[in-house]
């Protein structure tokens, strides 16, 4: 991922185009058609391109699966637009309705699916081996884009072809749920057949597409869809590799300070030297004094003092002054608890990788899918292995169905507190049989909203259409076959 020379190439031709909408995405430069695709490192260097631009969608992955949960608190350095969707005030022209980011990588994916294998016509030296690896990360690149795309927004387009040409149709329909998350599974399918596992090099391993990656996504993307067995058959997949491994419990804040340790699957890699730096630093936290969010007093009530995830190592405790409650997983170099405490200096920020999937996330997601399946004692043990590493003693799942659920999900909560899970965990579970649990999220959202506004909150949830992001208001008005979102069309009037 170092190859720099190829990778400042694929952006300087595939970022060529300033535009504010992925639907204004023209043709690509002519280069890229008459004289780019031609050796094996012009396709390297456009997969690393959609890397970097993934990479710089960290921020949006922070708030689209954390500003709606309830594990944040606004602070007074807290933009308005993020306090307003902290409120369930969301409209089409939020900051958080777009989308372009996702896009642009997708159809970078895209111009390597397309184009990728024309260069065996003129580079005999790239076999069908390297490039099919290749082709598999820009298969998975474009699954994991579509998979945040269709948890956000629910029906989106979906483009699979690149914009490279003035006949190619920009003016798409959204497909449905079902339809995109069909394309995701069919993309992972054929992506798991054919890419590497082995880069070389520990950051690669980590910070690139793998059998790993593209199974954790598989799991999860079942989850999503409740195919319970195939969601066990790929954790057991990842099980079965020596490769990971849960890190020991004086340990856990190596996953974050570190990064790319035993237990990561994926992790984007926040290097100066592959043009992944990311905002998200400065949109979360800012080193002492400032914040731009805090741990909530719900996410608070979850951890005990036994528990080594809690106070002043996912977020500074009470007696840290005017920084109490302050997100410190990605500020700290070492705990807060330590004699000695070290922090991230404001320019290292970058260096704090964002883990997408680790260990921890497949044991629990499996634990999730043996409750739907009935098998509560497989689930007991898997989420005990996560609460015994944590200083926890056991638990005894309950047998009902719903509450085991609960149990889940409050463990879920405790051990990805502020990594881009919590709002996507609810959203899973209460959108199960159509829905049948929406009063949980209900539940979990409203808890200390105020008596005067407690009304407005649960009509707003009432309606699960509300769960998703409006469609930005720019695609809509440029596109008149793109139909917004049915709930902020009635909230609009």
């Amino acid at each position: 991922m170092r190859k720099t020379k190829y990778m400042f190439l694929a952006l300087a031709m595939l970022l060529g185009a300033s535009c504010t909408s992925w639907l204004e995405i023209g043709p690509e430069n002519d280069i890229v058609l008459e004289d780019y695709w031609k050796s094996k490192e012009d396709i390297e260097s456009a997969v690393f391109a959609a890397y970097g631009g993934l990479a710089r969608q960290q921020t949006k992955m922070f708030e689209w699966g954390e500003l709606r949960g309830d594990a944040l608190e606004a602070t007074t350095e807290t933009d308005e637009d993020a306090q307003k969707a902290m409120r369930l005030e969301i409209f089409p022209e939020s900051e958080f309705a777009k989308w372009d980011g996702f896009y642009k990588t997708i159809n970078r994916a895209n111009t390597v699916l397309k184009y990728g294998p024309t260069v065996q016509d003129y580079d005999e030296s790239l076999t069908d081996e390297d490039l099919g690896a290749l082709m598999g990360e820009a298969y998975f690149l474009r699954a994991l884009s579509y998979f945040y795309l269709v948890r956000s927004f629910g029906e989106v387009p979906m483009p699979l072809l690149p914009s490279d040409t003035d006949k190619q149709d920009i003016y798409l329909e959204k497909s449905s749920e079902q339809a995109v998350v069909n394309q995701i599974i069919d993309d992972l399918t054929k992506a798991e057949k054919i890419i590497s596992d082995d880069y070389g090099k520990l950051e690669e391993n980590k910070g690139r597409g793998t059998k790993s990656a593209v199974r954790a996504l598989l799991a999860d993307v079942y989850m999503w869809a409740e195919n319970y067995p195939k969601a066990i058959l790929y954790c057991d997949k990842i099980f079965n590799r020596a490769a990971h491994g849960l890190l020991p419990g004086e340990r856990w804040f190596d996953i974050f300070a570190k990064g790319n340790t035993n237990e990561g699957i994926y992790e984007l890699q926040t290097d100066r030297e592959v043009a992944q730096q990311t905002l998200r630093y400065q949109k979360t936290l800012v080193p002492v004094g400032n914040t731009r969010f805090k741990a909530s007093s719900a996410l608070k009530k979850l951890f005990n003092q036994a528990d080594i995830r809690g106070e002043e190592v996912s977020y500074r405790g009470d007696g840290a002054g005017g920084i109490a409650g302050n997100i410190w997983k990605y500020m700290g170099l070492t705990t807060a608890k330590e004699s000695v405490v070290r922090v991230r200096n404001v320019g290292d920020e970058e260096l704090a990788n964002w883990i997408v999937y680790r260990l921890a996330d497949i044991i629990l997601l499996k634990a999730e899918a043996l409750i739907q399946t009935g098998d509560f004692l497989g689930a007991q043990r898997l989420i005990n292995n996560v609460r015994q590493r944590a200083g926890l003693g056991a638990l005894i799942l309950p047998t009902d169905k719903a509450e085991a659920e609960d149990k889940l999900l409050e463990e879920r909560a405790r051990e990805f507190a502020f990594e881009g899970k919590r709002w996507f965990d609810m959203l899973r579970v209460a959108k199960r049989n159509e829905y049948a649990r929406k009063d949980l999220l209900i539940e979990i959202l409203t808890e200390n909203v105020s008596p005067s506004q407690l009304p407005i909150w649960k009509s707003k949830l009432s309606d699960p259409l509300s769960y998703y992001w409006p469609l930005p208001r720019v695609e809509v008005e440029n596109n008149q076959n793109l139909k917004q979102n049915p709930y902020y069309e009635q909230t609009a009037r």
